[in-house]
């Protein structure tokens, strides 16, 4: 049995149909997880790194799905010659994501699943009008603090109070952790060197909101 971090899990849930893309692989916690899970029936492994791929096909064939995932060398979308009916891109900063979806073209599937690492703020500047939100909320591993954003097809917007942490509605405990987090640490940062950086301003005014929306 895989056992899998909360970001994982939270990946794997959001997939549903026919096929996956995984996209940039990694270890092939995703694409596995969600064959083995019965989210979807088969899944297409995608990474720029032969390493990665062998440990997916390891991973696959430890835990019997081999003949249900397929593994391709290269970047992004590109090596993608079947549809699907869900991606998913983890593992990469937001500026790198939207580096990938603007390169997939007609490649890109009607539900998408993203989880930036860093730049989630940049990310969703960009994705805003271009998709319909379906989900964008926060999960913590470790002390870390990671969105998981889900789109699909349409179009919907961010609110500009939302650009930093996402929608998160209804507001989950690890969201109200984060922005306890980040408001003390901008609280702290501002004591001591002052409010002189713009996007920090940006974002303190967003933790602010968000707080008094939730009263904590």
């Amino acid at each position: 049995m895989i056992r899998y971090d909360k970001r994982i899990d939270a990946l794997i849930e959001e997939c549903c149909g026919e096929v996956l893309a995984d996209i940039g692989c990694d270890h092939g916690y995703v694409a596995v997880g969600a064959v083995l899970s019965g989210k979807v029936k088969r899944a297409v492994a995608i990474d720029i790194s032969e390493k990665s791929l062998e440990k997916t096909r390891l991973l696959s064939e430890q835990t019997g799905v081999a003949d249900k995932v397929r593994c391709l060398c290269g970047n992004g979308f590109a090596p993608l010659d079947e549809d699907v009916d869900v991606a998913v891109i983890a593992g990469m900063g937001g500026v790198e994501i939207i580096s990938v979806l603007e390169a997939a073209g007609d490649r890109l599937p009607a539900r998408l699943v993203l989880c930036p690492h860093q730049n989630a703020y940049e990310l969703r500047r960009w994705l805003n009008g271009r998709f319909r939100i379906v989900k964008d909320r926060t999960v913590a591993v470790a002390n870390k603090y990671y969105p998981i954003i889900v789109l699909g097809e349409g179009e919907s917007f961010y609110g500009e109070d939302e650009f930093f942490y996402g929608k998160n509605s209804p507001a989950g405990d690890d969201y109200v952790a984060m922005l306890k987090a980040r408001r003390r640490v901008l609280e702290e940062r501002f004591s001591i060197h002052g409010m002189h950086d713009g996007k920090i301003c940006e974002e303190y005014k967003e933790v602010i909101a968000q707080c008094s929306k939730l009263k904590i």
